[in-house]
């Protein structure tokens, strides 16, 4: 009898700690202590797990707590690099993607495929990361937010939307995103594709903003096609020009000194290969 008590409390023990064990793995999905620290490599996933078992109401409080965690990040004072930047300079920055060669809207639709609207919202928000960090902004001081989940308006249906957001001394998290003309505080940005959902179900993350698109995960060369011709590359070299714009770009003026063309419009050459690098040296990558 002993025995049987002894076995029948270890056995409790074990579901108990087991049980723990699951729980910790789904929370370190988005483990709120590390602010956001981790990069999921596949968000639809990640999504569709939670619609599962998420109420309505489970998902507007899991969306609360991430605005209160991201509310409460408040960047450490780095030694070298800056750890905001004003609003009037994010709104600047803005201002220039709308009509840029490659970001602006307008510029999109050559990189598209037959037939296909690729959007290019990660596009966007990779240039406006990158930027930032060549404006002289910590990479901790610059993230991504991510609207997952089915949107709808009179015009456009889509699942997914994502935009940078960097820390400013006058509203906090706001984010640098062209659907807006100008930088959204955080609930802000949040609501506006909240009252887009089509089942209240509309979930909201936050990740290192090094995160590239919705189902990959760090800025990779061959997911950006940087070692394809253009004709073979599905986004038409969209990642190549954006990476060589960047480079030509300053970050003061925002006027642009075209680099010297060592290669053919039909392959990347060892030039822009080299700029790749260059941005992952210079940005921590």
């Amino acid at each position: 009898m002993k025995l049987g008590k002894k076995f029948l409390i270890l056995s409790i023990l074990t579901l108990s700690l087991t049980a723990s064990a699951e729980a910790l793995r789904c929370e370190s999905l988005f483990d709120k202590v590390e602010n956001f620290r981790t990069v999921p490599k596949n968000l639809r996933e990640i999504y569709i797990s939670d619609s599962e078992v998420l109420s309505v109401d489970d998902v507007a409080a899991e969306n609360k707590q991430i605005l209160q965690t991201l509310r409460a990040l408040k960047p450490a004072l780095p030694a070298r690099r800056s750890a905001m930047l004003p609003l009037a300079r994010v709104t600047d920055l803005l201002n220039m993607m709308q009509d840029h060669k490659v970001v602006g809207f307008s510029a999109s639709e050559k990189y598209d495929q037959p037939d296909v609207s690729i959007g290019y919202c990660f596009g966007r928000a990779t240039f406006a990361h990158l930027m930032l960090l060549k404006m002289g902004v910590q990479k901790e001081s610059v993230l991504k937010i991510w609207a997952v989940g089915e949107m709808q308006t009179p015009k456009l249906k889509w699942d997914f939307h994502v935009a940078t957001i960097t820390y400013t001394p006058e509203l906090g998290w706001v984010t640098v995103d062209t659907n807006h003309n100008i930088p959204l505080m955080v609930d802000q940005w949040m609501d506006v594709y909240q009252k887009q959902s089509t089942d209240q179900k509309l979930r909201f993350y936050v990740t290192p903003a090094e995160k590239f698109s919705f189902e990959v995960g760090k800025y990779d060369r061959v997911q950006m096609g940087l070692d394809l011709e253009r004709k073979k590359d599905w986004y038409k070299h969209y990642f190549v020009d954006l990476i060589k714009s960047v480079r030509e770009t300053d970050p003061v003026t925002f006027e642009v000194t075209p680099s010297k063309k060592t290669a053919g419009d039909d392959a990347i050459g060892a030039q822009l290969s080299k700029a790749f690098d260059y941005v992952k040296r210079l940005f921590g990558f």
